[in-house]
This record gives C-alpha cells, structure tokens and sequence, in this order.
C-alpha cells in the first residue's frame, strides 16, 4: 500500500518486515537514514502496532495516535518538546486478530457469525502445519462428526498446541504440556478444559467471569476449536513479535543510529509492546531515550526479579543493564479485557480451579497491560495517567514508571488520545 509521507505533520517513514523477521523494501530504511542524516537533531519515535489484520489497522492507528501528539505539541502542553524535531517510523508487521471482535480467546461475540470458526482458520494459517490444519478444517466443516472424528480434530488441534513454543513466565509450556499428555489430559478432559466445562463446575455460580469466559452458545467442539485455535495465534504472535524485534528491528536502529544525531524513542502497543522490547533486548549500537509499552501483552514479570523465588523475567536484563537511557512507561488498566484474559487463560489447562485464575496482579498468568511490571524492584507504581500539564516524577534510567491509566484507556486498543501523549511527550524531554 502507499504511505503518507507525515501525520499530523510530523515526517513518516514506514517499516516493513514479514513474518520471517526480513525487510520487506530495503529502500525504506535508506529513505529513513538519508532523511535523519539531512537534519539537525532528531527524536524519532519509533512504533509498533499489535493485534491488527494489516497495513490499514496499523496506519489508523497511528494517525489516531499523532493527532494526539501534535494537539498536544500545539498546545504546548510539554515546553521542553518545542521547537524539537520529531518524526516517526512506523514498524509494519504480519499479524493476525483472534476470532473475536475484542480479540479475546473464546469471547461470545463471534458466535453471531455465519461461520464462528472462520477468523480462527485464517488467523492461525500463517504459522499452523498446513495438513493438520487443512484436515482439521475438513472435519469441522461437517455437520455431524462420529465419535472417532470428534476425537481426531481433538486430536489434531492438541498436535498443533503441542507445537507453541514454551515458556514458564507466560504460560505456554502448560499449554504444550497438556497437548502433549496423552494420560492425566485424555482428548476428553482437553475438551472439557477448553470449553470451560470442568471450571464451570469446580467453580460454581458465585466465582465471577473466569468461569464463563471460554463458554460458547455453539457446540462444545466448535467452542473447543475456536479457543484452541486462538491460542495457538496467541502464542504464535508473541514469537513472531519478538524475532522481528531482535533480528530486524534492532540491528536496523544500530544502523542508523551509528550514522545519523538521532534520539530514538520506543513505542509499543499490545504485541508491539513486546517488539520493541525484544529490540532494546538485544543491545547493540543503540541505545533508546525512552520506551513505552502501551498496554503491553506480554507478562507481567517481563521485567521482573525472582518472581517464582528462581527466577527472572526474560527482559530483566533491559533494566539491569540500563539498555534504555531514560524512563520506560507501562500504561495498564483492569479495562484491558484482552490482556487481563488472555495471559490467565494458560492455567487453565493445568488446573479446574477457576477461582485462581482472575487476571489480577496476583495471578501467575497475568499481563503487563492489565497490572503493570509485578516483582520488579525497579518499577514505581501507583502513578495515575493524567492529563494536561499534570507533571511526572520519572524514575532514573534503568527504572520503570507504572502508570495505571483506567481513567483515559478504555480498552486494549483505547490509547490513541491526549492523556498518553502527554505521557509520552514527557518521558522523551
């Protein structure tokens, strides 16, 4: 598609790269680098959408979220940042919503639609065995299934489960586990973890929304497919993120920050949050202002110290060794439903007892946008996201400010107004 060449007038550099982590057009790093080094100073900010179909989801995002960059500048809301270059690149990245409008694993709003499964197909292609996958479709597209096809598409989605990549922290090698145990989880008692049946009744109907959460007015099977399928994408997206944070993103902001007076700003936005972490990561040659994590979806130990008592979060090491020179911002609120769901729902394969499983700051699985950086000596909290000239105290480099922004973010993608740009603006002066 064609970019614009400014957002709210501020320059527009895009960045694409597909979902083997390579740059998709050479040329527009060069644009980006021979611009830089036309200027003066620049801050660059440097973005990255999450959940979204494609090129057009990301860019609506990001003019969105410029427009509240530029009121922001116009009004002068943040001296420092006047007369300042600022312009932006965009990370453009292959990523798939689940099968859900609020892209929550499991949700009931798909349920209304002529084909519930659909989404969940299409956005699990981009990774999932294609045999596994074209047969497991072929079976669900039947209207009656015997007992021995009902157990082969169990069979097979728990093959594809079997194949997300683990991780302790975030829940997936429980997934995997499970998939893989042919004794204690029998197809069975799979089924009946991914449509929520055991929790229901283990939980009983005073245990609040866990237990439902995965419920479907279709049948138990189909309900069972869409869940295991979303997952799959889950785990599938969180991987992709980050090896285009490490092996694209990173060594192109070296490259330009060897060559050009620049001071790059990080932001993420759902898995983007992630991408760009991944980035600053991995070292190297440059070394990031600022960073903001904009309703994160990944773990809320990310950033964390011994957070079971053995062990780290697997971007500690950002913090330890002060990989960003300046604050990092975790924006989180308990309205952020897909994150504040979709971490827990990785202990459901491990255990029926619903009542642990709630998304808060105490739940094993939860997610950095709805409870911020847990376990993290570095992290100030208690930080309300504000508006206008409100003022910040940023910690000192190295250290993170959580910023409990319920007020101004209304949900997973709720970030694109005022409130974060003030934030934002403030952190890079």
């Amino acid at each position: 598609m064609a970019f614009p060449g400014n957002l709210s007038n501020f320059p527009f550099f895009p960045l694409q790269f597909d979902k083997d982590a390579q740059t998709v057009d050479p040329g527009e790093e060069q644009a980006l680098s021979t611009w830089l080094q036309s200027q003066g100073p620049v801050d660059l900010i440097v973005i990255s959408h999450g959940w979204n179909n494609d090129e057009q989801d990301a860019l609506d995002l990001y003019k969105r979220m410029f427009a509240a960059f530029r009121s922001v500048l116009d009004k002068n809301q943040v001296p420092a940042m006047a007369g300042r270059t600022i312009a932006v690149a965009g990370v453009f990245w292959p990523s798939k919503k689940f099968a859900d409008d609020e892209n929550i694993p499991g949700g009931a709003a798909s349920a209304q639609a002529v084909d519930p499964l659909a989404d969940a197909f299409a956005g699990a292609s981009a990774a999932a065995d294609p045999a596994l996958l074209s047969r497991l479709q072929e079976l669900m597209a039947q209207e009656n299934l015997s007992i021995p096809e009902r157990d082969e598409a169990v069979g097979l989605l728990r093959r594809l489960l079997a194949a997300v990549p683990p991780s302790a922290e975030e829940g997936s090698a429980n997934v995997q586990a499970a998939a893989a145990d042919g004794g204690t989880f029998s197809n069975e008692v799979f089924l009946q973890q991914l449509t929520g049946e055991g929790e229901a009744a283990a939980a009983g109907p005073d245990s609040g929304g866990a237990a439902g959460l995965f419920s479907s007015s279709l049948d138990d099977l189909t309900g069972a497919v869409r869940t295991g399928l979303n997952l799959f994408t889950f785990y599938t997206m969180r991987e992709r993120a980050g090896l285009v944070g490490l092996n694209a993103l990173n060594p192109l902001l070296a490259r330009i920050a060897s060559h050009a007076n620049v001071r790059i700003h990080l932001m993420g936005h759902s898995f983007g949050a992630r991408l760009v972490t991944a980035a600053a990561a991995a070292g190297g040659r440059f070394h990031p202002k600022s960073m903001t994590l904009l309703q994160a979806a990944f773990s809320q130990y990310g950033f964390s110290t011994l957070y079971d008592g053995h062990s780290n979060g697997a971007f500690q090491h950002v913090l330890l060794q002060q990989r960003i020179e300046g604050p990092v911002l975790i924006t989180h609120t308990n309205n952020d439903h897909a994150v504040g769901w979709a971490y827990p729902i990785a202990a459901r394969l491990k255990s029926i007892i619903a009542s642990s499983i709630d998304g808060g700051p105490n739940d094993p699985y939860g997610g950095m946008g709805r409870n911020g950086a847990q376990k993290t000596p570095q992290a100030l909290s208690k930080t309300l996201l504000a508006a206008g000239t409100a003022g910040y105290s940023f910690p000192a480099s190295g250290g993170v400010l959580n910023l409990e922004s319920t007020t101004f973010v209304n949900g997973h993608s709720g970030i694109a107004n005022e409130a974060v740009a003030y934030a934002v603006l403030s952190a890079m002066a």
